[in-house]
């Protein structure tokens, strides 16, 4: 959860019913699939950057440092990867993956994302987002791309289902 005041602050709350522990600033995009990290989007002026925040004992650490304003993150099954939703200074927003360990991030779509919902694939080899008004399946390895058949305006992905076979809306 985030709670209020002058910026967000992120929670983690178990469901067990103990008290909500403070994880940090910012917004929260995204657990971990072990449930020892979060993605982050600290309060900040653009670019704003992704970072690490741990959910029990240990330090924050930066996730990303670059030009790119990061809209959005999703880790990718395999924990060692996230697709992030985010815009390069003078483009528009487009998909990126990149390895938590650094290095390049690799754009998998075009530009004209809308940056409100993406959801990662249960094997974590699709991404489903919309861009300029459809809903699409980029690949997160290559630079296939899929239109989503079926799919109304103003309908965008919430999540896959466990098998992947099929997407909610």
């Amino acid at each position: 959860g985030q709670g209020g005041g002058s910026g967000y602050s992120i929670y983690l709350r178990g469901t067990d019913g103990s008290p909500a522990v403070r994880l940090g600033s910012g917004t929260a995009t995204s657990l971990s699939r072990d449930g020892k990290w979060v993605i982050a989007i600290p309060s900040a002026p653009p670019p704003r950057q992704l970072v690490l925040l741990p959910t029990g004992p240990g330090e924050s650490r930066p996730l990303t440092h670059d030009a790119i304003n990061h809209h959005t993150a999703r880790w990718l099954p395999d924990g060692r990867r996230f697709v992030f939703a985010g815009n390069e200074p003078g483009h528009g927003v487009r998909l990126w993956v990149q390895d938590v360990g650094g290095g390049r991030p690799r754009p998998i779509s075009d530009e004209g994302i809308e940056t409100f919902a993406i959801a990662v694939s249960p094997d974590g080899h699709w991404v489903a987002a919309v861009g300029t008004g459809q809903l699409r399946l980029h690949a997160t390895a290559g630079n296939a791309t899929r239109q989503m058949p079926g799919v109304e305006a103003g309908e965008g992905p919430v999540g896959f289902s466990d098998d992947g076979r099929s997407l909610y809306v």
